[in-house]
């Protein structure tokens, strides 16, 4: 991209895989941004169309909006792909053909992974600010159940803020596939470590394929004071 072109609320883009264990065929991008620097022209200036729904949201939502689609379109170009994924009736990011992918951003971080769906069917990818301890005190029932409890062992902000996360990341992976909602309590982390990996497993049916029980591998990283997760679902 030319840096004439690049507005001052975010970074150049970079590429650089994040996370402790490689997936093959997928592409990361991402960037950090401010959204105190960010105007409505920069729809304009980088062919993103605002969607109506935004027309009158805050500077914040609409911020966001279009560093996820430009995150999007740029890690989309590695698959040869012209263009960013628009938005659904539901609000949910609807691909380009023979795509899939999922965009996220946290206070200042956005990020996009995209793959060609011949090698992945759906991808979950989230970030997420580390919570403090004091405010995961107060929100732990309302993400984590009695099992998953047992497991936060010394730093409840850390368990606390993957719990949400990696959820977050679940529900973006199956939503596309399932076209069902759901929630904290309908999936619970049954294992994690240190080096990076969680497992959960399903606590409702979400589909014939997708049902109570079924289990879920996915891994995470800490960047910044961020946890970032990622769940890929193959084709």
């Amino acid at each position: 991209m030319n840096p004439d072109n690049i507005p001052t609320f975010y970074s150049s883009f970079s590429k650089q895989w994040v996370f402790p264990f490689v997936m093959e065929n997928v592409c990361l991008y991402h960037c950090r941004f401010n959204q105190q620097h960010f105007s409505d022209i920069a729809y304009k200036q980088h062919d993103i169309k605002q969607p109506s729904a935004l027309y009158h949201a805050a500077q914040k939502r609409n911020a966001e909006y279009l560093i996820g689609r430009l995150c999007a379109r740029e890690a989309l170009k590695n698959l040869n792909i012209n263009g960013y994924p628009l938005s659904s009736e539901d609000k949910s990011p609807q691909w380009p053909l023979l795509s899939c992918g999922s965009i996220t951003h946290s206070h200042h971080v956005a990020a996009a992974i995209v793959a060609l769906k011949t090698h992945w069917q759906c991808l979950g990818l989230d970030i997420e600010f580390l919570i403090s301890e004091q405010r995961s005190k107060k929100l732990l029932t309302t993400i984590v159940n009695q099992n998953e409890q047992k497991l936060i062992g010394k730093d409840i902000s850390l368990f606390t803020t993957l719990a949400f996360s990696i959820k977050e990341s679940l529900f973006k992976a199956l939503y596309p596939i399932t076209l069902k909602r759901f929630y904290f309590e309908h999936a619970e982390i049954i294992d994690w470590n240190t080096s990076g990996q969680v497992t959960l497993k399903l606590l409702i049916d979400l589909s014939d394929k997708w049902q109570k029980g079924t289990l879920i591998t996915g891994q995470y990283c800490i960047k910044d004071n961020y946890i970032w997760s990622l769940i890929g679902i193959d084709s």
